[in-house]
């Protein structure tokens, strides 16, 4: 600590914005953020489209709905698996919701941009049905998250 009264103002505030850094590195990420950052790589991966950061996104028409529907994914997995999810597990059904879509629309020849994946949500069960048929009704799936 003695240590820090030698520093000048402008070292103490570059060793605050990097103290800051680091920690905001570590935190854990809110759902939407887990949610935002699968579908974009997703994107990312097909089409090479440059993504926005999420702070940004957070002011775009498309946010509402973005949230509509990830309360819905969450609702389905809590009401179909009888209990909340583990943010590992949340992180694995963003990016399993975000593969789904992507190979249903594109499988269609629709380009799949952020409001796509939002848009075709509600296929989300049925594609979850065919790709693993009966994980659901039987709890395995959970064994696979």
């Amino acid at each position: 600590m003695e240590d820090l009264k030698n520093y000048n103002l402008k070292d103490l505030k570059d060793l605050r914005n990097r103290i800051d850094y680091e920690i905001n590195l570590k935190s854990p990420k809110p759902e939407e953020e887990l949610f935002y950052y699968a579908l974009n790589k997703i994107i990312k991966k097909n089409t090479g489209l440059k993504v926005v950061p999420f702070p940004v996104f957070k002011l775009n028409k498309n946010y509402p709905k973005f949230k509509e529907v990830l309360l819905e994914i969450d609702r389905f997995f809590t009401d179909n698996l009888g209990k909340e999810l583990t943010r590992v597990e949340k992180s694995k059904v963003y990016n399993l919701y975000a593969e789904l879509i992507y190979e249903y629309t594109s499988g269609m020849g629709i380009t799949t941009i952020l409001p796509t994946l939002l848009n075709f949500h509600e296929y989300f069960p049925g594609l979850l049905e065919k790709e693993f048929p009966g994980y659901l009704k039987s709890g395995l799936l959970r064994k696979i998250l």
